[in-house]
């Protein structure tokens, strides 16, 4: 007599649905041996998502009796959100931002309980800003960006009696940082401006002996930034 032997009741458990970049374990049960169409030839393989898409795992089980039986797994590998983060990243002082995050289904920022897609950034809370959007196939992506002050420009001059000029004396922080100067002046007696340059200095014995209001004003940033002094001072420089 002929004795028919069963072959092995082969399962496979663990998570077939991953996101990519993430393992998942699979765990074959049913027989002696275990070989993977991977190589690998324990009962346990470590599956990893490299790429989105169908990945697909065999496995064949041999019992004792030497009887072999097979299970395939089909493992889904998911994307993850293409995260982005837009906004004004380099800021005036005194300024604040907002930042819009783009690319899922749910955003959570960082910095508090912030569950909308924008961020209110006031000025007194720079650095780093993160958001985290979990997409609506359940996996999870994340961006990063700085806020940070476009540099620290402070405007002053100086009133050079001796000389009868007025000098440039502003400090600008980086000595990098690309900026514009204008030059006011208005007569207080008139209430008329008579002078407007970029120069560095101004000649105050060009203009009549009397009282002038003299304004520094400092434009940077791609003229986003400005900053300024207002000073009245008394011209006497002019010979009758």
């Amino acid at each position: 007599s002929v004795q028919v032997l069963a072959g092995p009741a082969v399962a496979v458990t663990g998570n077939t649905s991953i996101c990519v970049g993430k393992t998942t374990t699979l765990t074959a049960t049913g027989g002696g041996t275990y070989l993977w169409n991977t190589g690998v030839t324990t009962n346990s393989l470590v599956a990893t998502g490299a790429s989105v898409g169908n990945s697909i795992y065999s496995v064949s089980v041999t019992a004792t009796t030497g009887c072999k039986a097979s299970r395939t797994t089909t493992i889904v590998v998911k994307p993850t959100p293409t995260v982005a983060i837009s906004g004004e990243l380099l800021l005036c002082p005194g300024v604040g931002t907002t930042l819009t995050a783009t690319g899922g289904g749910t955003y959570t920022w960082s910095q508090g309980a912030i569950k909308t897609a924008t961020l209110a950034v006031p000025s007194a809370s720079l650095g780093v800003k993160t958001v985290t959007v979990t997409g609506t196939n359940g996996c999870i992506g994340t961006a990063s960006v700085n806020v940070a002050l476009v540099g620290n420009v402070v405007a002053s001059f100086t009133v050079d009696a001796c000389t009868c000029t007025i000098q440039n004396t502003s400090t600008i922080t980086p000595a990098t940082l690309t900026s514009t100067v204008l030059w006011t002046v208005t007569n207080t007696t008139t209430n008329t401006v008579v002078l407007t340059t970029s120069a560095p200095t101004i000649d105050l014995s060009t203009l009549p002996n009397g009282s002038y209001s003299v304004k520094l004003r400092i434009t940077y940033n791609n003229g986003k930034c400005s900053t300024e002094k207002i000073q009245t001072i008394t011209n006497d420089c002019m010979i009758p």
